[in-house]
C-alpha cells in the first residue's frame, strides 16, 4: 500500500552565495530557488538515502526532511517509517580554509 498519509518530504536547499560561503550556518537560503520533493506514493520496497554531512564548508551539510500533512477528506492508514544512522569516515584531505573541524 502506497504511503497516502504524512509522505515524506525533503528540501532541496540552495543558498544565496554572495559569500562564497554555500552551506550552513556560512549562508542563509534561499527559499526561492529551494525546492520541496514529495514521496507521496513510496511503498515499502522503496528506500530514500541521503546524506547530510560532509566535511568541506562548500558541501551543504544539512538536509530538512518531515513528514506533510496532505488533505485527502479520507481516514487513511498511518505512515509507518524508520531511520538509520550511520557514520560514514574517509581518509579526506581538505585544505584547512574548508576545513568544518
Amino acid at each position: 500500500v502506497p504511503v497516502s498519509r504524512a509522505p515524506l518530504a525533503i528540501l532541496s536547499t540552495r543558498y544565496d552565495d554572495d559569500a562564497g560561503l554555500s552551506a550552513f550556518p556560512n549562508a542563509c537560503p534561499d527559499m526561492d530557488e529551494s525546492n520541496w520533493y514529495v514521496f507521496p506514493n513510496a511503498t515499502r520496497d522503496e528506500v530514500i538515502v541521503f546524506y547530510q554531512y560532509d566535511r568541506n564548508v562548500m558541501q551543504p551539510s544539512d538536509l530538512f526532511h518531515c513528514a506533510i500533512s496532505i488533505q485527502t477528506g479520507q481516514e487513511l492508514p498511518l505512515r509507518r517509517s524508520f531511520d538509520i544512522r550511520a557514520l560514514v569516515v574517509f581518509d579526506e584531505i581538505v585544505p584547512d580554509e574548508l576545513d568544518r573541524f
